[in-house]
């Protein structure tokens, strides 16, 4: 991936590329086919130096291109801000998963001079505590640290932990003695702190399911969510120097203003029935406010229609060839005349096995120099015909579904609340494997450690 990054990247159209750096100063970008678009994007996170805020105008292009960027940087360096929620006052609790990953961008905006946030129209709408709220609430526990447990337990109420009998969701704790039962939502298991008087003696991580301690640790973060007294934006979190990339800027108003009618109507439907939830204005931003904190920033646009009077700026490239289909001699005289006209083709694979695997088919047909092949695949292909260069991906070649690699849909203890509510030989839905049974619990020898695992077993 580097090779292609740095040939994109000292490009006649990337070397010359000069960014709008005034607030309210636009600039149109044209030209930018597959996922050349999410390489323009890294290029400007690592060249610029500053923060990069992309809006999608859906959350399937939010997610291609989060998957894309997480391949192209420092995964560090990328943050997602999906909605948390469902639909707009669902009664059901917030998906942790998601939570999680906007907590996690709160805390990288904060603490990071770079990166680059990928986020949805749904995201930005919604309002979050103030930063300093945000950096109030937080806990840094570290072994062998005093800290009163009594304001611990108080801080963790604070901060929107829930207190229950026994921890088994996200974003509760639980209290026995002189131990603290937590699971912050930023954490894959929840975590118990043992004091010894006001000195914290021990910290574990801890499974969900059979409550049995997986392995020690020195220390543990945790973050808060809750409203507050005062909410804000997204854009409190920002400095005036980031710059902002719309997809689309019309479509993603004009979702925007359906998502919050249907607010409204939630609103109204709750108010009806007597419930009197967080009125919308407190809870969201208004379509006025978003435009407006906008055009605070310098903006780089994607639109489908170009805005009358913005500048532009054209990078030439386009689409892969026509799909393959899985028909290797079509893709034989692909390569062959792509050599003859002193073109350069990338095979992007998903995994060490396909690029094995690929390398032997075409060391079979004598075009193994044909082809640069890599292991690491973008989501779509394009030709950068500046620089001669063809980028293919595995998937596209055998024209099959690109898996995604975006963020834990799953995590312990979310959908599976208890494990007292299932029986032996219930059936379970997994969302890799599908339907299975399940046959209780087994314990699992991995090195010097067990461990007690749901046994489940699939058709």
């Amino acid at each position: 991936m580097h090779r292609i990054k740095d040939r994109i990247y000292n490009s006649y159209y990337f070397t010359e590329f000069v960014c709008p750096v005034n607030a309210g100063e636009k600039l149109q970008i044209k030209g930018l086919s597959g996922s050349l678009r999410a390489i323009f994007i890294s290029y400007l996170v690592e060249k610029l130096n500053k923060w990069t805020f992309f809006v999608t105008s859906d959350l399937d292009s939010a997610e291609r291109l989060y998957d894309d960027l997480k391949l192209l940087l420092d995964p560090d360096k990328v943050s997602f801000f999906p909605s948390s929620e469902a639909a707009p006052y669902d009664d059901h609790d917030a998906n942790p998963s998601l939570v999680r990953l906007r907590l996690e961008t709160q805390l990288n905006m904060l603490n990071n001079d770079t990166g680059v946030v990928v986020a949805t129209h749904q995201g930005i709408l919604e309002r979050l505590p103030t930063p300093e709220d945000f950096v109030d609430f937080q806990f840094h526990i570290n072994k062998n640290d005093e800290y009163r447990f009594d304001d611990l337990v108080s801080g963790l109420a604070v901060a929107g932990y829930e207190r229950s009998e026994v921890v088994e969701d996200v974003g509760h704790m639980a209290i026995r003695g002189g131990i603290i039962d937590v699971y912050p939502w930023t954490n894959d298991d929840p975590v118990r702190i043992e004091f010894f008087g006001n000195v914290v003696e021990s910290i574990r991580t801890f499974n969900v399911v059979s409550q049995r301690s997986i392995e020690e640790v020195n220390n543990i973060s945790i973050l808060p969510r809750q409203e507050g007294d005062q909410l804000v934006t997204i854009f409190d979190y920002l400095d005036k120097e980031a710059v902002f990339i719309i997809e689309d800027r019309q479509i993603m108003v004009t979702k925007a203003e359906e998502y919050l009618q249907q607010i409204e109507t939630a609103y109204k439907n709750h108010t009806a029935a007597n419930v009197f939830p967080v009125p919308p204005a407190r809870k969201y931003l208004q379509i006025k406010d978003l435009t407006g904190q906008l055009e605070q920033y310098p903006q780089i646009r994607f639109d489908l229609v170009q805005e009358a009077g913005m500048p532009d700026y054209e990078i030439s490239s386009t689409a892969v060839p026509p799909t393959f289909a899985g028909h290797l001699g079509r893709f034989f005289s692909y390569l062959r005349n792509q050599a003859a006209e002193k073109n350069t083709v990338y095979i992007q694979c998903d995994s060490v096995a396909q690029e094995e695997r690929l390398r032997e088919i075409l060391e079979d047909e004598s075009l193994d120099e044909m082809a640069i092949i890599m292991v690491g695949a973008l989501h779509n292909g394009f030709i950068f015909g500046q620089e001669n260069m063809h980028v293919i991906t595995d998937h596209e070649l055998y024209d099959r579904f690109k898996k995604r690699r975006t963020y834990k849909r799953f995590r312990n203890g979310e959908y599976l609340r208890s494990l007292n509510a299932l029986n032996v030989n219930d059936y379970i839905v997994h969302i890799d494997y599908g339907v299975g049974q399940y046959k209780g619990l087994e314990t699992v020898t991995s090195g010097d450690s067990k461990r007690e695992c749901i046994k489940v077993v699939y058709e």
